[in-house]
C-alpha cells in the first residue's frame, strides 16, 4: 500500500523512508514497523497490542515481543542478518529515535499569539475574535478571582466546566467534550495549570471531531484535523503545556499516556503573573523544578541538533529559575519573580516541545501513578539520580552551568557539570525537601523499569540505561 508493490518486496529502508524520510538504514525494529503500518492506517494504533492483532490479519504469526519476534519480522522483511538493535551509548541516535524524530520534525507547529503582564487576562474576549460561548475550562477556586471574573463577564455567554480533579483522564475529557456540545459552545479558553490545559487540548479535537476516538485524532502527523479556537492561560508556572504538541492525560487503562498533536498548540497564549501568585509554596517549588527539567532534558536530548531554535531557549530558562524559585517562596506577592517563572516556564517547553525529555520523566511518571504524587514533586525525587548516572552529558550541562554563572569561563568541562548538578541538589533541598520522604517499595522496581524504559524509548535520552542500571537508580531512590 505504501509504495505500491508487494509488501515482500518492499524493504526496509523503503518503508521506513515512505514514512519518515528519516533513515538510511537497511535495519528495522519492530516498533518501526508499528510506525509503518499506524502512520499509514486510519484504524491501527502505535500499540503494540492493537498493532500485532492487525498484522496478524495480514498473516503474521509471532505472539510476542523478543529476541525471536525481532528475528521473524526481519525475516519477512527480508532483511539479510537481521539482529536486534541495542541502545550503544556511542552518542548516536538509535533507529526507534531516528523515526521518532522524523516523525518531531515534521509535527506541525504554528506561530502563537502571547499576550503578558500583570492584569492581562482581561484580554482573554479578545483573543477569542468571534467568539459567541466559550467552554471554559477551570477550577472553582480561580472562579473568585476579582480578574478572572471580569474577564469572564465580558462575554454575553459561556459555559464553566470545573470537573477536572487532579491529573486528567480520557474519562473526564470525554464528558467535557458532551458538554461543549450539549451547551452550544463555539470555542476553548482554558485556565489553570498543566491538567486543565492537558484537557483543553484534548477538548478542542474532540468537541470539532465528536464522532472520533482522541486515540485517532491525535497523531503528529495529521495535518488537516479541525478543532474549535483555543486560549491558553496558564495559573502555574511549571508545565510548559501552553506551548507543547503533547497533553500527558491517564487513559483508559490507568496509564499516563502522552497524546500528541500538532493542533494541541493554542492560538493565544495569556501570561498573567497575578495569577500565578495565589499557588502555595510548595506547588510553586515542584511546578519550577518541572520546568527546570523540561529545559534541561531537552537541552541534553539527541533530538537536539535537529531542533536548535528550540533549545536555544533552555538557558535562560534555567538561569531564570534558579534565581526567581527562591525570591517566589520567599516574597509569594513577587510579581517580578512570578513573571519571570512563567516566562521561563514558557520557555522551557519551547525547549522540550520536540527536543522532548528523557529518563527524568520516564521514571518520575512512574512514581506519579504509583504513589500518587504530584508530578513536579516526582520531578524533584528523579532529577538529580538521574543526571548523576547520565554517562556524557557533562559538555551539555557544563554549558548550562557556565549560563548560570556558577563557574567561570574555562572551567574544566567535568567540574563545571559537576557544580550544575550541585546547585541542583541544593535547589531541590530548600525548595522540596518533601523529596527526602519519598521510598520506593522493592517490589515496585521491576514495574517502574519496564513501564519508564517504554516511555523513555522514543524520547531523545542521551544515555540508555539497561534494565539492570534503571534498577539500581530506581532502588536507589530509597537511600
Amino acid at each position: 500500500e505504501l509504495t505500491g508493490r508487494a509488501f515482500r518486496r518492499v524493504s526496509a529502508c523503503e518503508s521506513i523512508e515512505t514514512v519518515a524520510a528519516n533513515s538510511a538504514d537497511r535495519d528495522i525494529s519492530v516498533w518501526e514497523f508499528y510506525s509503518i503500518v499506524a502512520a499509514s492506517s486510519d484504524e491501527v494504533e502505535l500499540k503494540c497490542d492493537k498493532t500485532l492483532a492487525a498484522l496478524r490479519e495480514v498473516g503474521f504469526e509471532w505472539d510476542e515481543i523478543g529476541a525471536d519476534y525481532l528475528a521473524k519480522a526481519g525475516e519477512l522483511l527480508e532483511v539479510s542478518g537481521f539482529t536486534p538493535e541495542r541502545p550503544q551509548n556511542d552518542g548516536k541516535l538509535n533507529h526507534i529515535q531516528r523515526l521518532f524524530l522524523g516523525k518531531l520534525a515534521d509535527a506541525k507547529t504554528h506561530p502563537q499569539k502571547t499576550v503578558s503582564g500583570a492584569g492581562s487576562v482581561a484580554r482573554l474576549k479578545e483573543t477569542l475574535p468571534g467568539a459567541h460561548k466559550p467552554f471554559v475550562i477551570t477550577f472553582p477556586q480561580l472562579l473568585e478571582n476579582g480578574g478572572v471574573k471580569a474577564a469572564l463577564d465580558a462575554f454575553d455567554d459561556r459555559f464553566v466546566f470545573t470537573g477536572v480533579k487532579g491529573e486528567p483522564d480520557t474519562t473526564v475529557c470525554r464528558e467535557a467534550v458532551r458538554m461543549f456540545t450539549e451547551n452550544g459552545c463555539d470555542c476553548v479558553a482554558a485556565m489553570g495549570g498543566g491538567s486543565v490545559l492537558d484537557c483543553a487540548k484534548l477538548v478542542c479535537l474532540g468537541a470539532a471531531n465528536p464522532d472520533r476516538e482522541f486515540e485517532e485524532l491525535c497523531r503528529l502527523y495529521r495535518r488537516d484535523t479541525p478543532r474549535v479556537p483555543f486560549t491558553a492561560v496558564p495559573t502555574t508556572a511549571g508545565t510548559g503545556s501552553e506551548v507543547t504538541l503533547f497533553a500527558v492525560v491517564t487513559n483508559d487503562e490507568g496509564k499516563k499516556h502522552p497524546f500528541a498533536s500538532g493542533e494541541f498548540l493554542p492560538d493565544t497564549v495569556i501570561l498573567d503573573p497575578e495569577l500565578t501568585v495565589s499557588v502555595p509554596k510548595n506547588h510553586t517549588a515542584y511546578t519550577a523544578v518541572d520546568a527546570l527539567s523540561h529545559a534541561v532534558e531537552s537541552y541534553c536530548s539527541l533530538y537536539a541538533p535537529s531542533f536548535k531554535d528550540d533549545v536555544a531557549h533552555a538557558p535562560g530558562a534555567v538561569r531564570a529559575i534558579f534565581e526567581n524559585l527562591p525570591k517566589a517562596l520567599e516574597d509569594p506577592g513577587d510579581l517580578g519573580a512570578r513573571a519571570a517563572l512563567q516566562n521561563a516556564a514558557y520557555e522551557a517547553g519551547l525547549s522540550f516541545r520536540r527536543a522532548s525529555t528523557g529518563y527524568v520523566h520516564a521514571v518520575a511518571h512512574r512514581l506519579g501513578e504509583i504513589y500518587h504524587l504530584p508530578h513536579g514533586l516526582a520531578i524533584a525525587k528523579a532529577f538529580v539520580p538521574v543526571l548523576r548516572r547520565s554517562a556524557g552529558i557533562e559538555p551539555r550541562l557544563a554549558e548550562l552551568s557556565l549560563a548560570c554563572g556558577f563557574v567561570q569561563e574555562g572551567t574544566q568541562s567535568a567540574e563545571a557539570a559537576e557544580s550544575f548538578i550541585e546547585r541542583l541538589e541544593e535547589l531541590i533541598a530548600k525548595t522540596a525537601p518533601e523529596t527526602a520522604g519519598i521510598k520506593v517499595r522493592p517490589e515496585d522496581v521491576p514495574l517502574i523499569v519496564a513501564d519508564a524504559q517504554d516511555e523513555a524509548k522514543v524520547t531523545g535520552y542521551p544515555y540508555w540505561f539497561s534494565d539492570a542500571e534503571l534498577a539500581e537508580l530506581v532502588s536507589s531512590l530509597s537511600d
